[in-house]
């Protein structure tokens, strides 16, 4: 009987954690959280801000570097939950760091988040905004080793800069990326923060 209750609280618990929607047509479709722990955000921000790779863009009319401060824009304070962390523009044609996010917008299907780690292949990657506003985000936190957390966001109808669907977006990939509990430990664990 207990193990029928585990089973059933960890189900409930993936299909909470494994997919986030919000009411105006912007949703995370999977994530990954193969090898994250929180205790990574907490030495991320000793070495100040997390560097932040923006490939692509998902509005029209606005510059690689105006869409990337845009995103950033909207990183800023998120994730909530995970102590003071800050989001900054990764330098291009620097060594990959130790820890690094990568967002990549509108990417050609079959790009996934551990393709995103790889900041050669996320270059190549990124896609251009679509012309009925749609766009898709693969996500992904890394180390120069691995994929620690990824998921993928989705928004349609995205009407301009200004859009707070846009916003949404970030909003819903931050949480997936860096959840406030670590989902391999699963609900039941004896150690769960």
């Amino acid at each position: 009987m207990k193990a029928a209750v585990a089973i059933i609280a960890m189900l409930a618990f993936a299909l909470v954690v494994g997919a986030c929607t919000s009411s105006d047509g912007v949703r995370t479709v999977r994530g990954d959280w193969s090898s994250y722990s929180s205790q990574y955000l907490r030495y991320a921000p000793a070495k100040g801000s997390l560097p932040t790779m923006v490939k692509g863009s998902a509005i029209k009319g606005l510059s690689d570097e105006a869409f990337t401060a845009r995103v950033l824009g909207e990183m800023k304070d998120r994730p909530l939950g995970v102590g003071p962390l800050s989001f900054g523009a990764m330098p291009g044609g620097a060594a990959k760091p130790s820890l690094f996010v990568a967002l990549v917008f509108n990417p050609a299907a079959g790009f996934d988040s551990g393709a995103a780690c790889d900041p050669a292949l996320a270059d190549q990657a990124g896609g251009q905004p679509q012309p009925d506003g749609s766009a898709r985000v693969v996500a992904a936190f890394c180390s120069s080793q691995r994929l620690l957390s990824g998921t993928v966001g989705e928004a349609s109808g995205l009407a301009g800069a200004d859009d707070p669907r846009l916003g949404e977006l970030i909003r819903l990939v931050m949480i997936d990326l860096f959840p406030p509990r670590d989902p391999n430990l699963g609900p039941s664990c004896g150690s769960c923060p």
